[in-house]
């Protein structure tokens, strides 16, 4: 827990000063208001009762009243009392509406702090992360930490209010207002052992979030694999015990809340008859401040039980404060070197080449590329084969840049690429990965992704490019929507308006990623011929481990076990491989 409270300390120093002044002002106001309403009542009793009170405070208030022209008539205390609770009406709507800004700004600007973080980190340490857990981080743990802000403010406002009730107690009588402090401090007392409960409830409901959301991705992502293997009871099994995992943590952390109410509702209708004995047997207090003390003491024991409430729930979140804060460390850590706003483009012009190249990652075996040493022509098509887990991908990600090797160098044109150069050479390569995502939207709104407002031309040229003028002849054209994910077009279709995004970048280097893995013979050969037409004016690197990216390839290179095993043209690879089995 420690570790958890530093984390809160470190975000509510995030809250901006105004904010949090402006909350505890109106805070200050509105229990204050309350207070002294509650003196005035004393004021109005002792009137109706025709026995006017002795009390230094209540007097004093009287005599502001006289000052402003209310007379210390029945109808006068009554009409400043009303006044006094529409005041506070006002005052608390204002405080509950900055509450919520300020919740709600705080988990917002939150939020865009890790996803900033998570964008400017080394892909290295991306890359391991499950898409599913940074989701239920950014969506789920972030709701979280700002219901803990909530519950944090509404804890203060809670405090604020319960000490002008015990503020305008001690005014009325002291001796049985120490009583109550006492009794009160006792009964919270009982109840951290609630809180110690809440704080382990908590940690195992980010555990909970974080595996449920696993799973609805996993199941949602392999929906159609289920229906063809008849396996939809068992993925709905899943989700059933990952629902109940989280329904658990929050039943059994309301239970707990419950517990607590019931126990201070009890304690608190007991305390209350002895405070009233007491007044009456034992401290002899008058009449009019007894009801007074006993309106305020009934109100008094909700205000403390709210308290405890939200601090339980304050302590509740501790966890999802941890989880957010650690995350931020790590990927502020993380965070990729020398990045610029307007990196300096790094230009191709002979060769690409990787000397002595090494990269291991954590708990593997075996390194994922060892001592590799290629080079790649520009203008040419290089084709990178293997079978999985080969270091294929690894290779690549170097080449772009994405990741810095633990031993060699990456050279463009005979330079290292390192620090600020890494940014700007990645801003002149194109990638297409093997799973295509496109944007809900239209064709031409996808394009833009890849240059921002080109103009028609260069659209309808890029499509050319990528065997993609199909869409020229679409009813729409461009302007034809496409879907989530583009589900309303082919599985070719959605591979060659990818292929048009990544040419109209106008890249020096092109890498495709399996590109044709998943596609019949017919749209591979398409995508293939238009790759084979960039020959010359284009660097490419094919990634695939089937021979027809192979055939068009200038170079192949043939990875084993993170080793090059065999390069050279195609044909003389293809007799070296078979000379070695």
């Amino acid at each position: 827990m420690p570790k958890a409270l530093s984390a809160l300390a470190a975000f509510l120093a995030r809250v901006p000063p105004g904010s949090a002044a402006g909350v505890l002002l109106l805070t200050i106001t509105a229990s204050a208001t309350e207070g002294v309403g509650i003196v005035l009542l004393v004021q109005l009793l002792s009137v109706i009762g025709g026995a006017l009170t002795d009390n230094v405070v209540v007097s004093s208030v009287v005599a502001v009243l006289a000052y402003l022209g209310i007379p210390a008539t029945a109808e006068g205390l009554l009409g400043a009392f009303v006044s006094l609770i529409a005041l506070q009406s006002v005052v608390g709507y204002a405080r509950d509406q900055s509450v919520a800004r300020l919740q709600f700004d705080f988990a917002d600007g939150l939020r865009q702090d890790c996803f900033e973080a998570l964008l400017s980190a080394e892909w290295r340490w991306i890359a391991p992360h499950r898409p599913a857990d940074l989701a239920n981080l950014m969506l789920v743990e972030m709701n979280r930490v700002g219901l803990g802000v909530q519950s944090g403010l509404a804890l203060l406002a809670a405090v604020a209010a319960a000490l002008a009730y015990l503020g305008a107690a001690l005014v009325i009588a002291s001796g049985l207002t120490l009583v109550v402090l006492v009794s009160s401090g006792v009964i919270l007392l009982a109840l951290a052992r609630v809180n110690r409960e809440a704080y382990a409830l908590g940690q195992l409901q980010v555990s909970a979030n974080r595996s449920l959301l696993q799973t609805l991705q996993d199941s949602i992502g392999s929906i159609k694999l289920a229906k063809v293997l008849g396996n939809e009871r068992r993925h709905l099994s899943r989700v059933k015990e990952a629902v109940a995992e989280v329904r658990d943590a929050q039943l059994s952390f309301a239970r707990n809340s419950s517990l607590s109410r019931a126990l201070f509702q009890v304690c608190g209708a007991a305390l209350l008859a002895l405070y009233v004995y007491l007044g009456l047997k034992v401290l002899a207090v008058p009449l009019p401040e007894l009801l007074t003390l006993v309106i305020v003491f009934a109100r008094l024991m909700p205000l403390l039980m709210n308290a405890q409430q939200q601090g339980s729930r304050c302590i509740n979140m501790l966890p999802a404060f941890a989880e957010v804060s650690d995350f931020l460390a790590a990927s502020r850590a993380a965070r990729q070197a020398d990045v610029t706003s307007e990196p300096r483009p790094v230009q191709l012009a002979q060769a690409i080449e990787l000397l002595d190249v090494t990269l291991a990652y954590p708990g593997r075996d075996r390194p994922a590329l060892e001592a590799v040493s290629v080079t790649i022509e520009a203008g040419k098509i290089t084709a990178i084969m293997g079978p999985s887990g080969a270091g294929k991908s690894s290779l690549a990600d170097i080449i772009i840049g994405l990741i810095t090797p633990d031993a060699g160098q990456l050279l463009v044109d005979g330079k290292p690429v390192s620090g600020a150069d890494r940014q700007g050479w990645m801003r002149t390569i194109a990638y297409m990965p093997q799973e295509i995502f496109l944007f809900p939207g239209t064709i031409r709104e996808n394009l833009f992704w890849a240059r921002p407002g080109a103009d028609e031309a260069s659209l309808v040229l890029a499509l050319r490019q990528a065997s993609a003028d199909f869409v020229l002849d679409l009813p729409e054209g461009l302007d034809t929507q496409i879907g989530q994910a583009g589900a309303g077009l082919s599985g070719g279709e959605r591979q060659r308006i990818a292929l048009a995004r990544a040419l109209l970048q106008q890249p020096v280097l092109l890498i495709l990623d399996e590109a044709t893995s998943a596609l019949d013979a017919a749209n591979s050969a398409r995508i293939l011929e238009a790759v084979a037409a960039l020959r010359g004016s284009t660097t490419v690197v094919l990634i695939g481990h089937t021979p027809a990216a192979a055939v068009i390839a200038d170079q192949v290179l043939v990875m084993l076990e993170g080793r090059l095993a065999a390069a050279g043209p195609w044909a003389q690879v293809s007799d070296q491989l078979a000379q070695t089995g």
